[in-house]
């Protein structure tokens, strides 16, 4: 287990100054940027704001303009329109070593033939730092990355993880005004990942770096974001936490990308006191009303989202305002849950409970109770037709 980074004492004293107040201009301004190759449209338009010390992440499928976005912020892909500001200055046409941005790439691109020690410097003699000045920012980087002892090995002799430290600190050592991280995790195993997950946080929290990171892995983004622009198509549909992201997806898309999910397309029948009444099959679903949120009376149908981990079951369902009988089509122990598929009114509902419980556990063929809170659902879309 790694020891955690202090936060209030940073400990590559001489590589970067402590973070400065977060200034109301954004680190990086994108407006209307665009990339078409041969007609083909890879980002169609896309407006994003970078504020300082944010860890902002771009998630989505392959093929939903993630990376293009980034290596348009790189430098290594030129737009099509639009314009990208760094700190109010217009880099739209700047070679990307004149950008002061750092890049981690997913296949970290080290250098074979020089050591971890020598791969940490290069930035540093393309910019012709002195001699004194370079050695004392490249051991603070190994000191941040813990390489110390491994600094005059080869890349070929570090194991993955190791690997993907170098090209950390490489990225950090000449103090970029923003780290550009592009799936830098996809090649380690799971157990190495989440490590590397919680020492990256730890990192750029005590540093105050700001980083824009693209990955496909929900997990990744939910776990490392102050933001998450989820991308689609070469648009971004929504912006926003990972809490956000998670429990208020404003489109189907969202809703279905971003964790496991259930959704239902529900007529609405009215409202009761503070609740909206919905049509689930042959029974009814309620759903609350948050303040300030319009009645949607005019409307025919609703699409709600409930998470499998707000579903109930057995007896822990019997006490909540929104509970049905279904039958137990699959029922599947993953160690710290069991994940029960439940066919209800030709639905088929998804919970996750924990599993050890209380009961024996559910059989495909019975029937079952099940059941979820007013407060959990949430209204997706409307649907006026």
């Amino acid at each position: 287990m790694a020891a955690p980074v202090e936060t209030g004492r940073l400990p590559l004293a001489g590589l970067q100054d402590p973070p400065a107040p977060a200034a109301a201009e954004p680190v990086i301004a994108a407006r209307g940027l665009a990339k078409s190759y041969r007609g083909a449209v890879a980002l169609d338009h896309v407006d994003l704001d970078v504020q300082r010390g944010e860890f902002l992440t771009l998630l989505g499928p392959s093929g939903s303009g993630k990376t293009t976005l980034l290596g348009l912020i790189a430098g290594i892909i030129l737009p099509t329109a639009g314009r990208i500001a760094l700190a109010g200055r217009d880099i739209s046409r700047v070679p990307p070593e004149h950008r002061d941005i750092g890049v981690v790439f997913q296949n970290y691109a080290l250098f074979p033939h020089l050591s971890v020690r020598d791969n940490i410097a290069f930035p540093l003699r393309m910019r012709r730092v002195p001699r004194a000045g370079r050695d004392a920012k490249v051991a603070a980087a190994l000191e941040l990355v813990r390489l110390g002892d491994l600094a005059g090995r080869r890349p070929a002799e570090l194991s993955g993880g190791q690997q993907q430290r170098v090209a950390l600190a490489r990225a950090l050592v000449f103090d970029p005004a923003i780290l550009l991280m592009d799936e830098p995790l996809s090649a380690l195993d799971k157990k190495l990942r989440d490590h590397m997950k919680a020492e990256l946080r730890q990192i750029q929290q005590a540093l105050g770096l700001t980083i824009v990171y693209v990955t496909h892995d929900q997990g990744e983004a939910l776990a490392l974001s102050s933001r998450i622009a989820l991308m689609n198509g070469g648009r971004i549909l929504q912006i926003g936490t990972p809490q956000e992201i998670y429990e208020r997806p404003r489109s189907r898309f969202v809703a279905d990308f971003v964790g496991e999910a259930n959704l239902f397309s529900a007529p609405v029948l009215g409202t009761e006191a503070d609740r909206l009444v919905l049509r689930l099959g042959e029974q009814t679903m309620r759903v609350a009303l948050r303040p300030h949120e319009p009645v949607p009376l005019a409307r025919r149908s609703a699409l709600v989202l409930v998470r499998p981990e707000h579903v109930a079951i057995g007896a822990a369902a019997r006490a909540l305002e929104n509970r049905f009988t279904g039958r137990v089509v699959s029922s599947l122990y993953e160690g710290a849950a069991r994940l029960v598929t439940v066919e209800l009114g030709g639905e088929l509902v998804r919970a996750r409970a924990a599993g050890r419980h209380d009961g024996p556990d559910p059989r495909p063929g019975e029937t079952i109770e099940i059941g979820w809170s007013a407060a959990d659902p949430h209204v997706v879309e409307l649907d006026a037709r």
